[in-house]
């Protein structure tokens, strides 16, 4: 199988607890207890349990591989090998050497083994224990240095027995502790403990700690997640491998695109079709292909015909949907009293069928490991589907309807409904047999939405469901109509706009609608459209109900729709709640509103009732990216006249209290703004924009965006001398009183973060400011400026000369440079000031 490296990640086998591989995909790997190959090659002692076509030896190859590479000794041998010819004989020429280097010269390196594939050993009546013995014997002394990684199916493995043989002739100990001695007048009250306390009390000098053996880690791997869906399939060539991921999500076949094996199923699909088919026609796929043995040459091919295996795997799949189980005892897995005994002994439902037989089946990948001694179906969904199969393989072969009715149907507290349990496979079998259909339709009409395939339901089929569901919702006969955005879009096809117009009128219910119009959406049903455009402007409707309306007339193109709820949206600003505000700038920006329509939108959108940013704040960053490029500078600088506007938060956080939430989100906007400015000049606009950033309640240290702002903003003199200056006038306009004039550069001082740093790169201009600047205020500030940074640099006394000429009869700066001198500025005042 072609191996590319997609950073596997493996989760512990527990003893009688299957993981929850969703927590780590949610909320990380480490709080999951997820483990990586960098943590595996730290234990010593290693088995990985893994199903076929899952990747595991191509990972055990590449591993060794990569370990040589990294200058350090390690081997991948077939234990089949090993059991036949020892160790030595069994490595690939190339490395021999390597291992008796290692074996002989160096008794404190540590080396990786990596043994393959116990149950192809198995299959050839090799035995592990005969395999492990030449292996240790050949270790010798280096047993304690080796880190060994054993693989094998999950259905092979024999988790007493094989543990025992590992443990037993691969012993390995854990490092004992350093002793805590006690002092003398402990030890001579020690012997006044009874026994049963001496595991709390700490060693004496005299005695040693117990060893202990160190546990053997037993592992499966993670299934594949997107990411790795996506790098394996451009390393396999896959044709339009964006797609490809994309679709296998879209169509509900993540749980068939969980293993390297599976995908490249799917790639052959892919490349035969040029798309997926239905998920019933993929589901079957799938089984067909994890039925089918991908080594042609395995030995058990012989024992179990393709079509034998199939219904082995039905009626597995009915006996653990009707005993409400999931697991079954892998074969030649001795009884465990101490785990919990709902997993079924496949013997008792293939009792007709061979030792042979069995085993062969349940190393086939249409299983997956569980917990210790289990295995279980490689996903729910095909073991509900595999059930739904064996109800009608027994309705094919003459069983009466009845038994199977009364098996599916039941009623509760007199009201007709389906045995739980059992929604997912009778939804499946509604595909098979069209009175099962409509008896669903009649009873639980959602369950063929929420389970099996609502795609491949007949258009007649779907009608029916939908009416049903519509009158029964609108006299409050469905108690739980939650339906997810998946199980929607497999549902609606455009040929259904007749049915979803006669629901609308029977059902005027808005959550109801609102499921409608999301089948409108997500069906793209051009020719309901109107209903959304009614919905839309509908001041008195659910707001949710006209979020969805205008998706669906966004998803359908409807240009006249979009513009219809544009200019609702021009006459109704004032009136539009906080939630609708962000969806309709979303969609509706910037073909059907203008930059001005957006910031009229942003000015009277409600504020919050805490400093928390408004909806519509938060997309203001996608909004930015959507502006075209002739309209940003109008869009920065309306921008920054909202978040500069009066009334201010407070006196001293100089932000609009109405706009404080929209400041939060406007530092990437600036920095986007400054990185592809180029050579044209900073804009008003930007300016004030960067004014408002600066005086946000964001700490600097602690904002990556911000530090990225200040960067830019330190490196171009031009943009520091604007955006100081621009400080400077904030200041004046918005504190300065009577006497109180601004004219030194530490009195530029307002709550928030100063992005401009004066170095010696800014002297240029602050000589041209301290000559030209009109306020005597602002050549005072300059002069403070210069004499800061000349003494921080030392160059002061060489400039003073200079300094004197361009202030000569001007009284107030001479006296400000006597200050300066007298006594010398050190420049240790708090500055915003680079040496």
């Amino acid at each position: 199988m072609l191996f590319v490296d997609l950073k596997r990640n493996f989760v512990t086998i527990g003893k009688d607890e299957e993981a929850n591989l969703d927590i780590g995909q949610t909320w990380g790997h480490k709080t999951a207890g997820w483990l990586n190959w960098s943590d595996l090659l730290d234990h010593r002692r290693v088995v990985l349990l893994a199903e076929a076509s899952s990747g595991k030896t191509e990972e055990f190859r590449n591993q060794a591989q990569t370990l040589v590479v990294q200058g350090k000794a390690a081997f991948f041998v077939r234990i089949e090998d090993l059991a036949d010819d020892g160790f030595e004989a069994a490595l690939e020429p190339s490395v021999v050497d390597a291992f008796k280097h290692w074996c002989d010269d160096h008794a404190d390196e540590k080396g990786w083994f990596f043994l393959d594939s116990v149950d192809e050993a198995r299959l050839n009546h090799k035995s592990l224990e005969k395999a492990l013995r030449c292996f240790a014997r050949e270790l010798h002394r280096g047993v304690e240095r080796a880190h060994v990684y054993i693989s094998c199916r999950v259905s092979d493995w024999k988790c007493c027995e094989d543990r025992a043989v590992v443990e037993r002739l691969l012993p390995v100990w854990e490092k004992a502790a350093q002793p805590e001695y006690l002092d003398e007048d402990a030890a001579l009250l020690d012997p006044i403990f009874d026994k049963k306390h001496g595991a709390n009390r700490a060693y004496t000098s005299n005695e040693e700690p117990e060893r202990k053996l160190e546990a053997l880690l037993v592992v499966q791997l993670i299934p594949l997640n997107t990411e790795q869906r996506y790098v394996f399939a451009a390393a396999a060539e896959i044709d339009r491998p964006k797609d490809f991921v994309e679709a296998i999500e879209l169509n509900g076949l993540e749980a068939y695109a969980e293993r390297p094996g599976d995908l490249l199923d799917l790639a052959e699909y892919w490349k035969s079709y040029n798309r997926f088919g239905n998920l019933a026609d993929m589901t079957e796929h799938g089984v067909v292909m994890k039925l089918a043995e991908r080594d042609k040459f395995r030995p058990d091919n012989r024992d179990l015909p393709t079509d034998k295996a199939r219904h082995g795997a039905e009626r597995l799949a009915a006996a653990l949907t009707l005993a409400k189980s999931f697991t079954l005892r892998a074969p030649g897995h001795e009884p465990d009293p101490s785990l919990a005994t709902d997993a079924i002994d496949p013997i008792t439902v293939l009792d007709d069928w061979t030792d042979a037989e069995r085993n062969a089946l349940m190393r086939q990948g249409i299983f997956s490991p569980s917990t210790y001694g289990r295995v279980r179906f490689h996903h729910r969904g095909t073991q509900e589907y595999l059930t739904a199969c064996w109800f009608n393989r027994l309705l094919q072969f003459g069983c009466p309807q009845t038994a199977v009715w009364d098996l599916i149907f039941t009623t509760l507290y007199d009201i007709e409904t389906l045995v739980p349990s059992l929604h997912a496979a009778a939804a499946w079998l509604a595909h098979f047999n069209s009175s099962i259909c409509n008896e669903i339709i009649r009873r639980e009409p959602l369950v063929l939405l929420r389970y099996g395939d609502p795609r491949s339901l007949p258009l007649e089929g779907k009608e029916q469901l939908l009416l049903t569901y519509a009158s029964r919702h609108a006299v409050g006969e469905i108690s739980n109509d939650s339906l997810d955005h998946r199980s929607l879009w497999m549902f609606a096809t455009p040929d259904l706009s007749d049915a979803i117009r006669q629901a609308w009128s029977i059902n005027d219910r808005y959550d109801f609608r609102i499921d409608l119009l999301r089948l409108v959406r997500e069906g793209v049903i051009r020719s309901c459209t109107d209903l959304a455009r009614e919905s839309v402007i509908d001041e008195k409707a659910n707001d949710y109900l006209r979020i969805v309306a205008l998706e669906a007339i966004e998803a359908c193109r409807d240009i006249q729709g979009l513009a219809a709820a544009a200019r609702w949206v021009k006459g109704a600003i004032g009136r539009i709640s906080a939630r609708l505000c962000p969806y309709f700038a979303s969609i509706l920006f910037p073909f059907h509103l203008t930059v001005n329509d957006l910031l009229e939108i942003l000015k009277h959108s409600p504020k919050p009732n805490n400093d928390s940013p408004r909806e519509i704040d938060n997309v203001i960053g996608e909004l930015w990216k959507r502006c075209p490029e002739a309209n940003r500078e109008q869009l920065l600088a309306g921008l920054a006249d909202l978040a500069l506007s009066q009334p201010f938060k407070t006196e001293y956080i100089r932000i609009s209290a109405q706009h404080y939430g929209l400041v939060e989100n406007l530092a990437p906007i600036a920095r986007d703004a400054l990185t592809n400015q180029g050579d044209a000049k900073v804009s008003d606009g930007l300016i004030r924009l960067l004014m408002a950033i600066e005086r946000a309640d964001r700490n600097l240290s602690r904002d990556e965006e911000k530090i990225g702002i200040k960067d830019l903003v330190t490196q171009n003199p031009y943009l520091q001398r604007r955006l100081f200056w621009a400080d400077v006038e904030e200041i004046r306009q918005n504190t300065e009183t009577g006497e109180n004039r601004l004219s030194r550069v530490c009195e530029i001082f307002f709550y928030g973060d100063i992005f401009w740093q004066l170095g010696p790169s800014d002297l240029n201009w602050l000589f041209e400011d301290l000559s030209e600047r009109p306020l005597e205020a602002d050549k005072q500030i300059a002069l403070n400026a210069i004499v800061l940074i000349l003494t921080s640099i030392g160059a002061l006394q060489d400039e003073l000369p200079r300094l004197r000429l361009l202030i000569a009869g001007k009284v107030m700066l001479e006296k400000d440079l006597e200050e300066y001198l007298t006594p010398p500025i050190t420049g240790n005042h708090y500055c915003p000031v680079n040496s």
